[in-house]
C-alpha cells in the first residue's frame, strides 16, 4: 500500500525541478534561468530522513547517497581514493575483491550491473510529496545486516586513510629536520592515541532534530520527484555521473541566491524612498547574502564515524512510525 512518503534504505530515481525552487521568489530573470536548467534523473540511496515526517507536506526532507556506475574519482585533497567504494550486487567487480552489498531478498533485485556506493558522498533534498504515495514495498531496499556492514566497510576505509595520513605527516616531518631524525623515529614509533567517541545513544538521538535542524537553508535543498520504480525512469545505459546533480544542486544555489541577492537590494531601496523615522533604532544588520552566515568548517576527520551514525539512526526512526491510517475522507 503506498505510504504519504518514502523511507528509508532503498534506492531510488530521483530528478530536481529547478522551476518550483524559484517561482516563488516573482524574479523574471530567476525563473528564465531556472527553466533553461536541463535537469536528469539519478540513482541515489535513501540514507535517512531528517525530520519526523507528517502527511499533508508539501515535501519531506532527507539524506540521499547517489549511486555510481564506475569507482569512486580520486580526491587527493581529501585522501580518497578509486577503491574507496562498495559494489551493489549483482556487480561482483572491485580493485581489493570487497564483497558486494546485497539487497533484502524479501523485494525485488538490484536491476543493474554496474553499479557502487560511494565514501563520503551524499547530499540533503526535499522529497516533494506525491499524489499517488510512495510504494515503499516495491522497493529495492537494504537490509539491518547490509546496513551495519556498509558502516563497518567506511571505517575501515577512514582507518586506512588516517593511517597514511599519519605516515605522510611523519614523513614530511623526518625531511623537513634532519638534525632530530633520532627524536622522529622513536616519536613516530610510539604508540598515537586516537579520538574516540563516547555518546550514548540518548546523546545520539538527542542530536537527531526529529522536527528537523532549524540552522539548515532548507530552500537551498535541491526539491526532487522521487520513484521506487528504478526500471521505469532509467536504463542502465543511462544512469548519469552522480557528480553531475552536484553541479545542478551549485546551479540552482547560485540563481536562489542571486534572486535573493535582488530582492534584498529593492527592499533596500524601498526603505530608502520612504520618510526616514529619526527615533527608530539604526538598523545595523548587513542584507548582503551570505554576510550573516557562519563559515562552515571542513569535519575533523575523528568526527566521521559519530557523523555516519547520526545519519543512519536518522534512518531507523522510520522503524518506530504509527502506520498511516486514513480516518477522514
Amino acid at each position: 500500500m503506498p505510504r504519504f512518503c518514502p523511507m528509508s534504505h532503498r534506492y531510488a530515481a530521483i530528478r530536481m525541478d529547478p522551476v518550483a525552487m524559484v517561482e516563488h521568489f516573482q524574479d523574471p530573470i530567476a525563473l528564465a534561468a531556472a527553466q533553461a536548467m536541463k535537469p536528469k534523473t539519478y540513482l541515489v540511496y535513501v540514507e535517512g530522513d531528517l525530520e519526523l515526517p507528517f502527511p499533508g507536506k508539501p515535501w519531506y526532507r532527507f539524506c540521499v547517497c547517489p549511486i555510481g556506475t564506475s569507482l569512486r574519482p580520486a580526491d587527493e585533497a581529501n585522501d580518497l581514493r578509486p577503491e574507496m567504494c562498495i559494489p551493489i550486487l549483482p556487480n561482483q567487480s572491485h580493485p581489493t575483491g570487497r564483497t558486494p552489498l546485497v539487497p533484502d531478498e524479501s523485494g525485488p533485485a538490484f536491476p543493474y550491473d554496474n553499479c557502487y556506493h560511494w565514501i563520503e558522498f551524499a547530499m540533503y533534498v526535499r522529497v516533494r510529496a506525491s499524489r499517488e504515495g510512495f510504494a515503499n514495498d516495491r522497493a529495492v531496499r537494504l537490509g539491518v545486516d547490509e546496513q551495519f556492514r556498509m558502516m563497518r566497510l567506511w571505517e575501515e576505509d577512514d582507518e586506512r586513510r588516517d593511517v597514511e595520513t599519519e605516515t605522510e605527516t611523519e614523513e614530511s616531518s623526518c625531511s623537513h629536520d634532519s638534525d632530530s631524525s633520532d627524536s622522529i623515529r622513536s616519536e613516530a614509533t610510539a604508540p598515537r592515541s586516537r579520538t574516540t567517541t563516547t555518546d550514548t545513544i540518548g546523546d545520539v538521538l538527542a542530536q537527531m532534530n526529529i522536527f528537523g535542524d532549524p540552522t539548515h537553508d532548507t530552500e537551498l535543498f535541491p526539491l526532487v520527484d522521487l520513484w521506487f520504480e528504478l526500471t521505469d525512469r532509467l536504463k542502465q545505459e543511462d544512469i548519469p555521473d552522480p557528480m553531475e546533480l552536484y553541479r545542478e544542486r551549485d546551479e540552482i544555489v547560485k540563481i536562489i541566491e542571486e534572486a535573493r541577492s535582488r530582492a534584498n537590494a529593492a527592499m533596500n531601496a524601498s526603505r530608502r524612498s520612504e520618510p526616514v523615522d529619526r527615533g527608530a533604532a539604526d538598523d545595523t544588520r548587513d542584507d548582503t547574502p551570505g554576510k550573516n552566515l557562519k563559515a562552515r568548517r571542513p569535519r575533523p576527520k575523528h568526527l566521521r564515524r559519530k557523523e555516519r551514525g547520526r545519519r543512519m539512526l536518522g534512518g531507523m526512526k522510520g522503524w518506530f512510525r504509527m502506520p498511516y491510517i486514513v480516518i477522514w475522507p
